[in-house]
């Protein structure tokens, strides 16, 4: 009776801290949670918001509905592939459910919500794992939920639906080092996939580059204990590549990359046919660097001044910074 009793309880502090998300998200975002606004976030010409993700998740609806793949839009241009604009999200599971099956302005609503509330209640559940209590938990999970980062980026939708599901790819990788079985396997694999649909593979080129330094300080602490004591640094190395749970997150990572495929080798493609093709020259990557003092806005966000009430002074624009 055991096993179950305690399957309950973790059942029940996930319903509580899922209530606990929607009552902290739902606060500061009550009039686009009951329909009554609608977020634009103004920038220049309204901003990527309002100019591309609600036409672009509007068509994927739009096209599903009609028992169709959203593959090619004939309204831009005169067509264009849309699977192989990565930035359409054409088969991010969120774009095809909620803009499938609701209208365009409130599916548009819940779509900023919703990144939210994954980004909270992925921390909320990688806290546990970690040992944290219950309080320390939901404090991780509020906070990140409402990070600047996601608040100051709903305008740019792809990146927060990507960014939500970092939480979710670590506690894949904490399951698998613990114990490398096929359920973890399969939740990395399947997260990492939805992560790499989401529409902006550089967020999930920045998770791929934290995942290798999280995994080797996070199995030094879950398995080296066992297998790595007392060895030199070749040595160390040399059991660390072959031990079975790091390469199940490696086998993890590369399974939800081959699912998300189908998504991001016709975008290879069409970047194949732009003007970056063969590289991007260093001038033109470095054409627009951050000033130094934008660092400061890490610890204090408004260090330059708040757009809000016109008083910003930094380079650049604020959320970009």
């Amino acid at each position: 009776m055991a096993r179950p009793l305690a399957l309950s309880g973790q059942r029940r502090e996930l319903a509580f801290a899922a209530l606990f998300l929607v009552v902290w998200i739902g606060a500061p975002f009550w009039r686009i949670a009951t329909l009554r606004a609608v977020n634009i976030q103004d920038d220049i010409y309204a901003s990527d918001l309002w100019n591309d993700r609600l036409p672009a998740r509007a068509f994927v609806g739009r096209t599903i509905a009609r028992g169709e793949l959203p593959l090619w839009t004939p309204g831009i241009y005169t067509g264009f592939p849309a699977l192989a604009d990565v930035e359409f999200g054409a088969l991010y599971p969120s774009n095809l459910l909620l803009f499938g099956s609701l209208p365009p302005y409130v599916a548009f609503a819940y779509a900023q919500l919703l990144p939210l509330f994954l980004a909270g209640l992925g921390v909320h559940l990688l806290a546990r794992r970690l040992g944290i209590g219950r309080g320390g938990s939901l404090l991780a999970s509020g906070a990140f939920a409402l990070s600047g980062f996601f608040v100051c980026h709903l305008r740019q939708l792809n990146m927060i639906d990507a960014a939500c599901w970092i939480p979710f790819v670590l506690l894949g990788v904490e399951k698998l080092l613990a114990t490398p079985r096929a359920p973890a396997l399969a939740m990395l694999a399947l997260v990492w996939a939805v992560q790499c649909l989401a529409g902006h593979p550089q967020i999930s080129y920045f998770t791929a580059l934290a995942l290798v330094p999280y995994t080797v300080a996070r199995w030094r602490i879950v398995r080296a204990g066992e297998t790595g004591r007392g060895l030199g640094l070749l040595d160390w190395v040399r059991v660390f590549v072959t031990d079975r749970s790091v390469l199940a997150v490696v086998l993890g990572v590369a399974l939800g990359t081959v699912i998300a495929a189908i998504q991001l080798l016709p975008g290879l493609e069409l970047a194949a046919l732009s003007h970056r093709r063969g590289g991007f020259p260093y001038e033109q990557a470095a054409a627009f660097p951050a000033a130094a003092g934008s660092a400061l806005t890490f610890l204090i966000p408004y260090w330059n001044g708040d757009p809000a009430t016109d008083t910003f002074r930094g380079s650049g624009l604020f959320w970009e910074q």
